[in-house]
């Protein structure tokens, strides 16, 4: 389970990990959009939205 903190907060990223697969096998949308679509349609903050971002980013880094 992978887990982030931001400012004060730390949550659970492995959903936000599973819909960004998602839209990224979907082809619908520059992934570069991704902080901001996690910011407006997951109830994030802008840097929540960030750090989920990097750290699903980094995932393909550790697989490659």
């Amino acid at each position: 389970m992978a887990e982030i903190k931001v400012n004060e907060d730390t949550f659970d990223v492995e959903e936000f990990f599973w819909v960004l697969d998602n839209i990224r096998e979907s082809g619908k949308m520059n992934m570069f959009g991704a902080p901001k679509w996690l910011e407006e349609n997951m109830d994030l903050s802008k840097a929540q939205a960030k750090q989920v971002f990097m750290a699903w980013t980094e995932t393909f880094n550790a697989t490659s």
